[in-house]
């Protein structure tokens, strides 16, 4: 209300009272006036009263026009507020229990220009156009599938699902048709149970299952694992090895070749063979492969590897295996891992003429680490070493590393 109209409202009043200094009320004397007078009166306080009604109904309709715009200013804010806030799910439990796998679930939110990731610290969601995001289910986003938790948090790594096993990469993209480590998912992006990456093969007179490691792969994988179970030491889960200077043979190709001719010599004297690996392409931890041999209920893992060393000149052949110190395996695997070890060794180097380095024992190789079974890598030779390296990719010298290995085996179990 404007100050113009309260000054005419006090004028217009005929009778005012006041509180005097001791607080009783007292009147204020009014002017006598005439008849023609009052009318006059009348007529002109009539028409500042209208004159003032119109001015106060403007200025009230102003105010509250103020308000509304204030107010609404008011609400935008506090939806900006809400959209950068973390997302909060409105949908039911049972909802989200019905879902098929996979598919897209959605709610409804405040209005957004586009489709677009969010993030928050090391989280994500997505914010459709019209604000609502996905909540407990799958949904396509450019062309592959990610699956979004009960907050509306993306999802990575592996997910259990009434329908299956599923895996999200660290993108949140859904893995198919491929391994993940030792575990095939197919085009549904489900797990398939009992499909591994190995093969058990032979008749198996002798009651033996030997797993064979052919060591490394094509890629290596530079993500780290703990050297053994519980421990704080990391290394890089697979590296592709190393290569010959002379043969310009792979390491991973060489362990593989070796690895396949062992298999059928092992399986024509009576054992079962599980091959960890059959082709170049496979991502498969030092930790996982031993891991792998133990679970297909293997006797013995051998990992045929090679060696190489900045010296040249260096040559000759070894094996590793657990010291009697070492952390993570049972004393038994331990002894029993040396034996192996130590029968494999002398044989090969009988068999091959190679010189006889012995058992390296040591206790920070993740594929011994992790092995719950009696375990040796074999190191073949030295792929730096220029005789050796051609030795080891002729044909005849690999028959005869398989025949001392295989041979070793058989000195392991008293044959």
């Amino acid at each position: 209300m404007k100050k113009k109209y309260v000054s005419r409202l006090l004028a217009g009043c005929l009778t005012v009272t006041m509180l005097t200094p001791t607080g009783a009320l007292a009147s204020v004397p009014q002017p006598v006036v005439t008849q023609e007078a009052s009318q006059e009166a009348g007529q002109e306080n009539e028409t500042e009263n209208k004159e003032q009604a119109e001015e106060y109904a403007a200025d009230s309709a102003a105010e509250v026009q103020t308000d509304e715009t204030e107010a609404a200013e008011n609400r935008t804010a506090a939806d900006k507020s809400r959209e950068q806030a973390e997302p909060q799910t409105t949908q039911t439990g049972e909802q989200a229990a019905s879902e098929a796998e996979p598919q897209a679930q959605v709610q409804p939110r405040a209005v957004v220009a586009v489709n677009q990731w969010i993030r928050n610290g090391n989280r994500w969601w997505y914010r459709h156009v019209d604000g609502s995001y996905t909540t407990n289910g799958w949904e396509v986003i450019n062309g592959a599938w990610y699956y979004f938790d009960g907050a509306g948090w993306m999802v990575t790594g592996w997910l259990k699902r009434p329908s299956g096993w599923y895996y999200l990469t660290g993108s949140g993209a859904m893995a198919a048709n491929t391994w993940i480590g030792s575990y095939y998912v197919n085009g549904s992006g489900a797990w398939v149970p009992g499909q591994t990456t190995g093969t058990t093969t032979g008749g198996g007179s002798k009651n033996k299952i030997i797993a064979i490691d052919a060591g490394h792969q094509r890629k290596g994988n530079s993500a780290k694992e703990p050297i053994g179970p519980g421990a704080s030491q990391k290394k890089p889960k697979v590296a592709s090895g190393t290569h010959g200077n002379a043969s310009g043979l792979n390491e991973y190709e060489l362990t593989l070749q070796v690895s396949l001719k062992l298999r059928d010599e092992l399986q024509a004297r009576g054992y079962q063979v599980y091959m960890i690996r059959e082709t170049h392409d496979v991502n498969i931890s030092n930790a996982e492969r031993a891991q792998m041999a133990a679970n297909q209920g293997a006797d013995i893992l051998v990992r045929i590897h090679a060696n190489g060393s900045d010296n040249t000149s260096v040559a000759g052949a070894l094996t590793m295996a657990p010291s009697n110190s070492n952390p993570y395996l049972g004393k038994s695997v331990i002894s029993a891992s040396q034996t192996l070890s130590r029968k494999i060794v002398d044989c090969f180097c009988a068999a091959t003429g190679a010189k006889n380095q012995g058992v390296m024992q040591t206790d920070t190789m993740s594929g011994i680490n992790w092995s719950s079974i009696p375990v040796s890598i074999v190191e073949m030779g030295y792929m730096t070493n220029r005789t050796e390296d051609l030795n080891m990719a002729s044909t005849s010298y690999q028959t005869k590393m398989v025949q001392g290995i295989a041979n070793g085996i058989d000195a392991y179990y008293g044959a």
